[in-house]
Formats: C-alpha cells, sequence, structure tokens
C-alpha cells in the first residue's frame, strides 16, 4: 500500500516535468544545422496571463509604478535553490503545516541582463529581457556523491529570453542552448529559470502609493496543474526604487490521484509558509537585492488509508 502510494506520486511529478521539458525546448530538428550553430533556440513558449487584483491602493500620491529599462543593461547574481522531499506518512502523524528547514539544490551563477523594446506584440509585451548565465554551479545535498551530482558547467552560456509588459508580467520565453550542454541538463536548468520568473513582482496598472497591497494569480511556469497566489504589499516607492513585501502559495489544481489499486486519494490539506522582500530598481531589468523564500506542504489521503503521502515542495530566490 505504501510503496503504490509513493510510486504513483513520483510518476505525477515526473510527468509535469515532463511537459514542461518537452514544451520549453522544442527545438529544431534538423541536425545539421544545430551541430553547425554555437546554440540552438528554443521555441518561444506563451505564459498564461496573470489575474492581478488590487486590494487597496494605498495612502498618500500614487503614481504608476513600471519599468523603464529600455536599452538597459545589468550584472547580477542568479542564486535559486530547489528542494523536493515526498514520504508515506502514518495518516495519524501528519502534520499539515510546512517544515522551517528544508534542504535544497542551489544554482549559483553569474547573470548578464538587457532589455530591448518590443512593438507590435500580440501578449502586449513591451519588453525583451536577455539574460546570459556563466560560471554555473550546483550543489546537489541528495546526492551521494560528486559522482552523482549533474554538470551543469556543459550549459555555461545559456541565454533566457523572455517578453514582458511595462508591469513586469512575463508573456513569452525561449532559450539559446549551448551546443555542448544535454537534454538533462537543459531541462534542470529551465526549472530553475522558470521558477525564478515566477518570483519576479508583477506591479498592476493602477497607481499605487507606499501601503498598497495587490494580488496575482497565476499557474506556475512550467507546472499547468499548480497555481500560485502572490500577495504584495508595496513598502516604499523613492524615485525609480521600489521595495515590496509579498506572501506567497501555492495549491495544486488536480484535486485526486489514483493509485496503483485503484484507490483515489485526495489533497487533504495545502500549506504554505513564505517570506520574502524584494527591492527593484526599475531602470534595470532584475531586482538588485533582497530575497524569497516559501515551502508549500501537501498532503494526500483519503478516511479509510491508514497512509498519507506529504510532499514538501521548497524555493528560494536570492538577488543580492
Amino acid at each position: 500500500m505504501v510503496r503504490g502510494v509513493k510510486n504513483t506520486v513520483i510518476r505525477a511529478v515526473l510527468s509535469v516535468s515532463i511537459i514542461a521539458t518537452l514544451t520549453l525546448t522544442g527545438c529544431a530538428s534538423d541536425d545539421s544545422a544545430s551541430s553547425s550553430s554555437p546554440t540552438t533556440t528554443s521555441v518561444k513558449a506563451a505564459i498564461s496571463a496573470p489575474r492581478v487584483t488590487v486590494l487597496t491602493p494605498g495612502e498618500g500620491n500614487r503614481v504608476p509604478v513600471a519599468y523603464q529599462d529600455m536599452d538597459a543593461t545589468q550584472q547580477a547574481p542568479f542564486n535559486v535553490s530547489l528542494g523536493f522531499s515526498q514520504d508515506a506518512v502514518p495518516s495519524a502523524q501528519v502534520a499539515s503545516q510546512p517544515p522551517s528547514e528544508v534542504s535544497g539544490a542551489p544554482l549559483t551563477a553569474s547573470a548578464s541582463l538587457s532589455t530591448t523594446q518590443l512593438t507590435d506584440d500580440e501578449a502586449g509585451a513591451s519588453r525583451s529581457v536577455s539574460m546570459t548565465l556563466t560560471e554555473l554551479t550546483r550543489k546537489d545535498p541528495s546526492a551521494a556523491s560528486v559522482a552523482d551530482t549533474v554538470d551543469v558547467s556543459v550549459a555555461n552560456g545559456i541565454t533566457v529570453l523572455w517578453d514582458a509588459t511595462g508591469t513586469g508580467r512575463v508573456t513569452a520565453i525561449s532559450y539559446d542552448l549551448p551546443e555542448g550542454s544535454n537534454d538533462q541538463v537543459n531541462a534542470l536548468l529551465e526549472g530553475y529559470v522558470s521558477a525564478l520568473l515566477g518570483q519576479l513582482v508583477i506591479f498592476p496598472d493602477e497607481p499605487l502609493a507606499p501601503g498598497a497591497r495587490w494580488t496575482v494569480e497565476m499557474p506556475v511556469i512550467g507546472e499547468s496543474n499548480t497555481s500560485q497566489e502572490t500577495t504584495y504589499t508595496l513598502i516604499s516607492h523613492e524615485g525609480t526604487t521600489v521595495v515590496v513585501d509579498a506572501t506567497i502559495s501555492q495549491r495544486p489544481t488536480v484535486g485526486s490521484l489514483t493509485l496503483d489499486s485503484g484507490e483515489k486519494v485526495d489533497i487533504q490539506s495545502a500549506e504554505t509558509s513564505s517570506n520574502a522582500r524584494v527591492t527593484i530598481d526599475l531602470t534595470k531589468p532584475f531586482p538588485v537585492a533582497g530575497r524569497s523564500s516559501f515551502t508549500t506542504r501537501t498532503v494526500y489521503g483519503n478516511a479509510t488509508s491508514q497512509y498519507a503521502v506529504v510532499q514538501d515542495a521548497h524555493q528560494s530566490t536570492v538577488f543580492d
């Protein structure tokens, strides 16, 4: 029984990863063209539009908040850590609250960014941001030895391109993949980049003042069966510098799973603990300081099962 539960959920998670990889890395099938070029450009994938709702516009002088980063260049650190654990736990011992500490596998790199103008974009994007990653390093605490750690350095020079609106909404993403890289590394890096893009601040169209609060609801990038809601608070807006706090929650949109035995288990709970404060210079495409960290615990089970499946998904992003 326990084995069936664990294997079923593992396959579900792997299916999501495979779908995301196929969506984002639909590279050209002409092998001769790929081998003669230093990079392969993936198909541009559209990103679902979020729902942005202003809860309160803030107190004082309200002004629009939007990026002013046309033709800007920027050097920044890329520092994203992802973690996932899964256990079959006796139902009577399940705690719905996420753990306070979760180990993750950090991916770090040096990022070179630039912004150019877009015109006549069907999705409403006005900016195209290019981010090239070098000095790629990844530490995997779950690896039994160094030999078990995926060597991400073969993807040094990977370039991520995303289209975005002036308020920060990402509308599409594509990759220029180094020819020396491989499918495993590409899929791994795309997971980290998708996680990062999901943490970039999206502003509403309405003018805001300090104290403003708004929510952004959207599918998690690369994971169509998970939704994310972020509640932002505008702490300060001085010149082109903006500081925001954020509370993040994620929840599966699929309400149940069917086990190998045919038994159906439902989501019993999905709770997220988060801590985020980010500083943005509106003349630059990437946050200049701060961090965002959250852990979501999802519990699957039913009234008759002796065990529950407990999944913990963790993400941490550092911008300075």
